[in-house]
């Protein structure tokens, strides 16, 4: 029989050095990504919107703090660039045209490869703070007789990378995959959808969006829209939300007799549908809406309501000093009757 006094210096020794293994995997290997809140770390399609018409922007919104106790280092912030997947299994990848993380950010780097990094933030200190970012990615255009492989659709994820104190390895965070739907015929008949970030100066040459414009008898009314200003000096917020949605009236919509171009221009920061932008008070130019009819689904149109503005089914003065006005005329070598409208806000406009 051994001695207690050897028992007790074998098993102090073992004591020891599991302690030591210990400190020196502290020290030495990297904490586990659930030792660290990730809570803080969120990226989205917003304000979007949510679906978009091919060639179209879609904005993406992120933010991340260290709510923690120790300094993050190394702070890279990634996302891939989205991409529409096509039937023969090739991808559509949109281009990145504005980044809040650069120092310009509407001159972008272009992008290599398939994935994008701000640049890394060499030190967040805990409790710095929520750090805020955006990014808009213009979608390709569906080049013609390709297909989506199911549905037309737009595939993302983002990425957060962190070190907590100088050394180990970085610990990644993920978002995704996030989608955004395209609508899969260009120009869509009924529907339109986009970020857009420059301004309209002229709607016959640079709308802001549109539906399908060949009118005729299976296409019977089109929509465009120009946005004569977009918010000014805002980093994060550097464009406005904008759909467009065709569709029949409501039974509370009862002036006009055509189908209701419903307009969403969302405010400053929001999406679709949302608190409406003002132009009135926002530069003061007003939005310009131009609504072309099928004569032969609908007749010759004379007159334009504003649904949205109360009271509801208000018929719109041709006044151009009014807010809104319209302002109508008849195209007869191609039997469409076309309305010109002016207005602060977007809204729901039918003609009759």
């Amino acid at each position: 029989m051994r001695p207690r006094s050897w028992v007790r210096v074998v098993f102090g020794a073992a004591l020891a050095a599991g302690i030591a293994a210990v400190m020196f995997g502290y020290v030495a290997g990297s904490a586990p990504a659930g030792n660290r809140d990730s809570s803080t770390f969120d990226f989205k399609a917003d304000p979007g919107p949510s679906a978009i018409t091919f060639g179209k922007n879609v904005a993406y919104k992120g933010q991340f703090s260290n709510t923690g106790k120790s300094n993050w280092v190394h702070v890279v912030f990634s996302q891939s660039a989205p991409y529409a997947l096509l039937s023969d299994g090739s991808k559509l990848y949109a281009k990145l045209v504005y980044s809040s993380c650069e120092a310009t950010p509407g001159s972008p780097p272009v992008v290599t490869g398939t994935t994008y990094s701000c640049p890394e933030i060499a030190s967040l200190p805990a409790g710095s703070g929520t750090q805020k970012l955006t990014l808009v990615w213009q979608s390709a255009l569906l080049p013609s007789g390709a297909t989506c492989a199911s549905t037309c659709q737009l595939t993302t994820t983002a990425t957060l990378a962190i070190k907590e104190g100088n050394t180990g390895l970085n610990d990644t965070f993920s978002k995704g995959p996030i989608l955004t739907s395209l609508f899969g015929v260009v120009p869509d008949k009924e529907n339109a959808g986009g970020y857009p970030i420059a301004k309209c100066t002229d709607i016959s040459s640079n709308p802001t969006l549109t539906t399908n414009l060949a009118v005729g008898a299976d296409n019977p009314m089109a929509t465009k829209v120009c946005e004569p200003t977009l918010p000014a000096n805002n980093k994060l917020n550097p464009g406005l939300a904008t759909t467009i949605t065709e569709r029949a009236a409501l039974p509370s919509e009862t002036n006009g007799t055509t189908q209701v171009s419903q307009i969403c221009i969302a405010d400053v920061g929001l999406t679709c549908p949302g608190t409406p932008f003002n132009f009135a008070t926002n530069g003061g130019t007003l939005a310009t809406f131009v609504f072309i009819f099928d004569k032969g689904t609908y007749g010759k149109i004379t007159e334009m309501y504003d649904l949205g503005l109360p009271p509801n089914n208000q018929l719109v003065s041709s006044d151009p000093s009014h807010d809104p006005n319209c302002q109508i005329t008849f195209d007869g070598p191609n039997q469409i009757s076309i309305a010109t409208c002016h207005s602060s806000t977007n809204g729901p406009w039918r003609g009759g």
